[in-house]
C-alpha cells in the first residue's frame, strides 16, 4: 500500500509542470487570438473607410500598435496572410506599420517567406506587377532572405 501511495504522489508531482505549461500555452494562445482579432478589426475598418479619405484615429493607431507589439515570438501560420495585408495596405499618416511588422516576419522567417511567395502568386485582380505595394513583395522576400 505504501508503494502505491508513493507512486501516486510521484505521479501527481510530475503532472504539475505539464498542467502549468498547458495553462501558459492556453493564455498565450488567447492573447495571440485577441491581438490578431484586434488587428483584423482595425485593418478591415481602415480599408473600408480609407477609400473615403478619412484619417485613422489616434486611438485606432494606438490599438494597432499595441496589438502588433503584443504578438508572441512565433505567429500562427494561418495569421500571416493578415499580417502581410497589413504590411501592404495599413498606411495611415505617421504610423510605422512596416517597421513594426518586419520583426514579426524576421522571427517567423521561413513561414513568412512562404506566405509572401503564396501571396505573390495569388495577387488580387486589381493589383499589377509594377504597382505598389504588390510590386514590393519580391523585395520583401529578398530582404528576409538576406537577414540572417
Amino acid at each position: 500500500m505504501k508503494v502505491l501511495s508513493l507512486f501516486f504522489a510521484i505521479l501527481c508531482l510530475l503532472s504539475y509542470p505539464a498542467i502549468g505549461q498547458a495553462k501558459h500555452t492556453e493564455i498565450t494562445n488567447n492573447a495571440e487570438a485577441r491581438s490578431i482579432e484586434t488587428i483584423r478589426r482595425l485593418f478591415n475598418s481602415y480599408i473600408r473607410y480609407e477609400a473615403k479619405e478619412t484619417t485613422e484615429s489616434a486611438e485606432n493607431k494606438e490599438a494597432m500598435k499595441a496589438a502588433i507589439t503584443s504578438l508572441p515570438a512565433t505567429v500562427n501560420k494561418k495569421d500571416l496572410p493578415l499580417i502581410i495585408e497589413v504590411w501592404m495596405y495599413y498606411d495611415p499618416t505617421d504610423f510605422p506599420t512596416r517597421n513594426m511588422i518586419m520583426p514579426i516576419f524576421l522571427r517567423n522567417k521561413q513561414s513568412s517567406v512562404a506566405a509572401i511567395k503564396y501571396r505573390i502568386v495569388h495577387r488580387k485582380t486589381w493589383e499589377t506587377a509594377d504597382g505598389a505595394p504588390y510590386s514590393e513583395l519580391n523585395g520583401l522576400v529578398e530582404d528576409l532572405k538576406l537577414n540572417k
